[in-house]
């Protein structure tokens, strides 16, 4: 009987948790982008200097990425779009 009562406790603090996560994975998710994607992007600069590690630099953020890395972005704007 025991076990079943803690069973039943992890079980609905499980679903809370797993309820709080997908909220949270979702509004975190929404935004993010491969930085691939930033070479079509007016505020990023592409140094290719050293092939085996092509950075991504945010004008905005003002931060530098590694291609291929996955980041949150909201200020995507496409070079040549008007």
């Amino acid at each position: 009987k025991f076990l079943t009562f803690i069973l039943k406790i992890f079980d609905k603090n499980f679903e809370r948790l797993q309820t709080i996560i997908t909220k949270r994975w979702d509004s975190t998710m929404a935004n993010m982008i491969i930085t691939s994607e930033c070479e079509q992007c007016i505020h990023s600069t592409i140094n290719e200097e050293d092939k085996a590690r092509v950075k991504v630099y945010c004008n905005v953020k003002d931060k530098t990425y590694y291609f291929g890395q996955c980041i949150p972005c909201d200020y995507k704007e496409n070079k040549g779009e008007e």
